[in-house]
């Protein structure tokens, strides 16, 4: 859907607006959140008025940070992708110190990152 067209977009943000107030949710989980503008993910974690994690499938640190600010959270890639790395395919356990001080510079709270188990 074409969030910058403002029909669309002020749909998309009553919708989510009525679905977190009637079903009473405490958190939203955003799918596919990089094909969305940051203009529009502010404008829907400011809808939802709730805690938003928003999927950002990219194993970049800096880029998957980027979104934070317009989302609260954001999925932990890369360091899954790092994991993946090291657990499947025998690479370095180096690999993980370097994402964690990787992710020591650009998130200011970690804690707040969905983590895969």
């Amino acid at each position: 859907l074409n969030q910058t067209a403002p029909f669309v977009s002020s749909t998309l943000l009553t919708l989510v607006t009525n679905i977190v107030s009637n079903y009473g949710f405490d958190g939203v989980r955003i799918d596919a959140g990089m094909e969305m503008s940051h203009e529009f993910l502010a404008n829907l974690t400011n809808a939802c008025g709730v805690f938003t994690i928003a999927e950002v499938w990219d194993y970049q640190v800096p880029f998957v940070a980027s979104y934070l600010g317009y989302v609260d959270s954001v999925f932990s890639y890369p360091l899954y992708g790092t994991l993946s790395g090291v657990f499947g395919n025998s690479e370095s356990m180096w690999g993980i110190e370097s994402k964690l001080r990787e992710y020591k510079d650009n998130f200011n709270d970690t804690s707040v990152l969905g983590l895969f188990f």
